[in-house]
């Protein structure tokens, strides 16, 4: 920018760049076809370029992570969206070596954040973003140093807060039974475990530390403690496999959820096994190893489909035409990048997602760029020049080759950075500080400081209070755990108990509010504002009052959902908070402040009222509802006579009520009293309807579609729609503003 700024030219520009270092500037680079292979690599800076244009480009990496805190205060989302919780990465890099994972060759060395600063930030972005989920997460998660003690640390921390926690990317050997205690006692979900493969053989060649007994053990672990869900990742396609090594994929999950069967009876837990393609990627051990054909692809999802039938198991196959255009991407050269392009202008946008996979575009695109995918797909020699050979990431050179020959023996490589046959590190400082052994190194090029590592962990370890084994077991929760059944015994009704939750420390106040949704809120569904409410009111300050039972849930009570796109000027929504001490609750306008300040654009609140102890929920009073149509124009001249009744349909079913049953008052009207949020123009005419509330009920512009004879369809594409107001109907039957305070006999004016 700076540059730019300065007046310097675009080549100008792109050689300061490549100058600094960790950048690769494609321009500044000659490219040569290998013979062997047919494949484009680079072969050195163009003509005149040599002072600037490094060869190899060297990564850059950050060597201590707290120099870059992770973010607390992150953008929140109003819509569902993916992972939709507070994560944290708490490592970078991964100890394993897995020979398939880029990421874990590319990102090393092993960097770890501060526990502390963990546990803080997880703490502040949940009172910031409101959020009621939190994740760890990592490459390994369970290789973090000091993950026991820092699980247990957060899981406290979170359960204060009425805060669930997922943590990612498990080993099947990584957590110890107080630690899945701990993750249960706050809500966690089923675990998720990746053995990669079915066979042990197998499980060596790709170089995953985990026996069968491994993943027993888990899972006696976890559906000892009631859990009643697994998640099993595992990879068809990789070097050296046999059809035996795919079957071996279905017989680990009937295993694991044979176990479950044994602690929970019944149906036992449901078990997903998630089979992906093998795809070789740069940089790795298998970079060399070639890409299965599509058809064989199809012969060994059949062969899993065929095993898995009556197994009890959910067996989910990814498309193999996503993972045929990952393998391209991932091993192609140059002319790839046409060949997205090409794609991308015929409208591939989300093709990872396999509903929206437009693989035709995708071939059409391959064609026109005359790109054959097939070298890139093939097993590649390794004494040749690869595509990616200009781009250093840090590993010796012959360590990936190494390791690829270790796999083709399926010959195991023991974890870096920890004691030979050490699976996990140790819990506590005592066994830490005990355990002698030296720290297993490859040399693969990485400057570790082994030294440094293992002072480091002893620090985390004192820091997080984990001094000896139970440390930290003071306040731990007190959980039962399930024996396995005898044969033909049966589990008692219900299963395990929920954990115990704290007695609550204050009581319970209800708030009706009056908010507003309008301009772009409108978009927001009803579901996503349901979802959106609860953390909107932990934002502001407040506590949710929750339910009982092993999932606590916010208590709300919102008035009729609106379909997406319409405007409400004065919806109404009934919170219950808890407040603490003796004082009295905060007033409805202050609530209203805080819950607008932390609001996104159009949601507004306003006034509002505390509700006595006996009073109905809204949904129980709930009486009619106002509404305004800006049809097209001219519609409102076809105004015809009101029919004897009204027809609509909803999922797929036709409905029909008496006309005099749902419409209570209608005209059409000037616009020039409606409220200014809405945005409708004061000059317009607008119709005007109020409809009594029903269960199943017409919506506005079906009505108006029965006044004129136009179709409902086109009327909800044409027109704009807003709720204006809500009324309750009294015990005299008089119809009367939800807001009015309890028992008042007067009529409130609109």
């Amino acid at each position: 920018a700076d540059l730019r700024s300065q007046g310097a030219t675009r080549d100008e520009r792109l050689a300061a760049l490549a100058r600094r270092g960790g950048w690769y500037v494609p321009a500044l680079y000659a490219v040569a076809v290998e013979p062997r292979t047919g494949v484009q690599v680079v072969s050195g800076a163009i003509e005149g370029a040599e002072a600037v244009a490094p060869m190899p480009v060297r990564r850059e990496l950050v060597e201590d992570l707290s120099d870059f805190p992770f973010p607390d205060d992150s953008p929140v989302a109003l819509a569902e969206a993916i992972f939709d919780r507070m994560s944290i990465e708490i490592a970078r890099g991964c100890t394993e070596g897995c020979r398939f994972c880029q990421a874990g060759m590319i990102y090393r060395p092993v960097r770890e954040r501060d526990p502390e600063e963990i546990v803080e930030t997880l703490v502040s972005a949940i009172k910031k973003g409101g959020f009621d989920e939190a994740s760890l997460t990592s490459l390994s998660t369970a290789d973090y140093s000091c993950i026991n003690p820092l699980i247990k640390t957060v899981a406290r921390r979170l359960a204060k807060e009425d805060v669930s926690l997922s943590v990612s990317s498990l080993r099947a050997y990584g957590l110890s039974e107080d630690v899945l205690d701990e993750m249960r006692a706050v809500r966690a979900g089923g675990l998720t475990f990746a053995p990669e493969a079915g066979s042990q053989r197998m499980r060596d060649v790709v170089n995953k530390n985990v026996s069968d007994e491994d993943i027993d053990e888990s899972a006696r672990r976890m559906f000892s403690r009631g859990w009643d869900k697994a998640k099993l990742y595992f990879m068809i396609g990789l070097p050296s496999e046999q059809d035996e090594d795919i079957l071996g994929i279905v017989e680990t999950g009937r295993r694991v959820r044979a176990i479950g069967r044994s602690y929970l009876g019944g149906r036992g837990p449901r078990v997903t096994v998630s089979v992906s393609s093998h795809v070789p990627k740069p940089h790795t051990p298998f970079q060399w190893a070639a890409f299965d054909a599509p058809e064989e692809i199809d012969r060994k999802q059949s062969i899993l489909r065929d095993a898995s039938r009556r197994s009890g198991l959910q067996l989910r196959t990814h498309d193999r035409r996503g993972s045929f255009i990952e393998a391209v991407v991932a091993r192609g050269d140059r002319r790839v990048a046409d060949v997205i392009e090409g794609a991308f202008r015929r409208g591939c946008r989300f093709d990872g997602w396999d509903s929206l996979l437009k693989w035709d575009a995708w071939m059409d695109a391959f064609d026109e760029a005359g790109v054959d995918p097939t070298p890139y797909l093939v097993t590649l020699p390794t004494d040749v020049p690869l595509a990616w050979d200009h781009i250093d990431v840090g590993l010796a050179e012959g360590f990936l080759k190494r390791e690829y020959k270790r796999a083709l023996k399926d010959r195991l490589s023991p974890p870096c950075s920890k004691p030979v046959g050490q699976l996990v590190h140790h819990t506590n400082v005592r066994d830490a500080q005990a355990d002698e052994r030296r720290l297993v190194c490859y040399h693969c090029g990485v400057a570790c400081d082994l030294d440094a590592m293992r002072s480091e962990r002893l620090e985390f370890l004192d820091r997080m209070g984990a001094q000896r084994m139970d440390s930290l077991d003071e306040g731990a929760p007190s959980l039962p755990v399930l024996e396995p059944l005898a044969p033909g015994q049966r589990r008692p009704q219900g299963g395990m108990k929920p954990p115990k939750r704290p007695p609550r420390k204050g009581r319970k106040v209800r708030y009706r509010m009056r908010y507003q949704k309008t301009g772009l809120a409108a978009l927001t569904g009803h579901l996503d504002l349901v979802r959106e409410m609860p953390r909107l009111v932990r934002r502001a300050g407040l506590t949710s009052w929750l339910t009982q039972g092993f999932k606590p849930r916010p208590v709300f009570t919102f008035g009729p959902a609106l379909r997406l796109g319409w405007q409400a000027a004065a919806d109404l929504v009934d919170i219950a908070v808890e407040h603490v001490g003796d004082g009295d609750p905060p007033s409805a306008s202050e609530v209203a402040a805080a819950l607008t300040r932390e609001s996104g654009e159009g949601i507004v609140f306003g006034d509002g009222r505390i509700l006595g102890d006996h009073e109905k929920a809204l949904s129980k009073r709930l009486a009619a509802s106002d509404w305004v149509v800006v049809p097209p124009p001219g519609l409102l001249d076809a105004l015809g006579e009101a029919p004897e009744s009204v027809e609509w349909v909803r999922k797929d079913r036709r409905r029909s009520a008496p006309w005099d049953d749902l419409v209570l008052e209608h005209g059409a009207t000037s616009a020039a009293g409606l409220p200014e949020s809405l945005g409708i123009e004061a000059d317009l005419i607008v119709w005007t309807v109020r409809l009594a509330h029903a269960e199943v009920a017409p919506r506005p512009t079906e009505v108006l579609a029965a006044l004129t004879g136009v179709d409902a369809d086109d009327l909800v594409r044409d027109s704009s729609v807003a709720r204006l107001r809500l009324w309750l109907r009294r015990e005299g039957g008089d119809l009367v503003s939800a807001l009015s305070v309890a028992g008042d006999e007067a009529q409130v004016a609109a």
